[in-house]
């Protein structure tokens, strides 16, 4: 299925952006949906064009040589 090519990729981002949440929180506790933020993200990329689309992508930790854009989406 589509969707295992890409779950590695969002573990990835998921504890990438636990750690910078932990770096700069002021609290013990941490509360977040990386699937809510994978998601929104993900359809965002639809809407932009070049370098924005890339980066985004890129941030969520896919990498674009591996993965192509249209498996991407269809795994979301």
């Amino acid at each position: 299925p589509t969707y295992r090519k890409i779950s590695s990729n969002l573990a990835d981002f998921a504890f990438s952006l636990y750690r910078e949440l932990v770096h700069q929180s002021n609290t013990s506790n941490i509360f977040f949906s990386p699937m809510s933020i994978t998601t929104a993200f993900a359809m965002l990329s639809l809407g932009s064009k070049g370098d924005t689309r890339k980066q985004i992508l890129e941030g969520l930790e896919f990498n674009l040589t591996q993965i192509p854009e249209a498996d991407i989406h269809k795994a979301f």
